[in-house]
């Protein structure tokens, strides 16, 4: 009897301790604020502050005011952009992968706003499936890549992107 009663003390104190009054604001953001579409697969912060989504018509960043979407071809020095983002990674300070959701790896140059094709180069040079599972950023900064064949690659970027 003497334990129920000491739980039950320490359940009501425990429910007295507890913040009623949190101060937060919740913004809902959709397809009307600027986003490339409502439904976001992943959801990332860069070392500069700016949040990225990874949604079905593409990437897009924000600043805390405004989307900027990356998801249409400026000019022809960049791969075409892809849809269906599933995962977004920071590998430098400058550069993203990106992982769709059919397995195509892409890297995005946050300065030069373009997109270079990674799935196309391990196609071409490697003798591995080029369809991505699943990337993983190792503790040195590189990116491990499972393959659908379970291959395991070591990607990274260099000073040149």
């Amino acid at each position: 009897m003497r334990r129920l009663f000491i739980l039950i003390v320490i359940l009501l104190v425990a429910f007295q301790l507890r913040p009623d009054n949190i101060n937060m604001i919740v913004r809902d953001y959709s397809f009307e604020n600027g986003l490339p579409h409502n439904t976001v697969y992943a959801a990332m912060k860069d070392k500069q502050g700016l949040m990225w989504f990874a949604t079905w018509y593409g990437l897009s960043s924000f600043d805390g005011v405004k989307f900027n979407k990356y998801n249409t071809r400026d000019d022809y020095n960049t791969d075409i952009p892809p849809h269906k983002l599933q995962n977004i990674i920071e590998a430098n300070d400058h550069c993203l992968w990106i992982k769709t959701i059919d397995h195509r790896l892409f890297l995005f140059d946050k300065i030069r706003e373009q997109y270079f094709d990674v799935y196309t180069v391990i196609q071409k040079q490697y003798n591995v499936s080029p369809r991505i599972i699943k990337i993983q950023k190792s503790p040195k900064g590189s990116l491990l890549l499972l393959t659908k064949n379970r291959d395991l690659l070591e990607a990274s970027v260099n000073e040149e992107g």
